[in-house]
């Protein structure tokens, strides 16, 4: 199986392979929130563990 995949400007211009992207401050901010949700699921897991034994 084989996927293509494409992306698109707003005004739906093809974007180049090469293109390179500047982080954005709410992107950057999203994955930040779910590293700290992942880290504290962790957390929280390893604790139950301690607790169940």
């Amino acid at each position: 199986m084989e996927f293509k995949l494409e992306l698109k400007t707003l005004d739906g211009k093809p974007v180049p392979l090469d293109a390179k992207f500047k982080p954005q401050q709410e992107a950057c901010q999203i994955v930040a929130d779910a590293m700290l949700r992942q880290h504290s699921k962790e957390k929280a897991e390893q604790q139950q563990k301690k607790q169940e034994e």
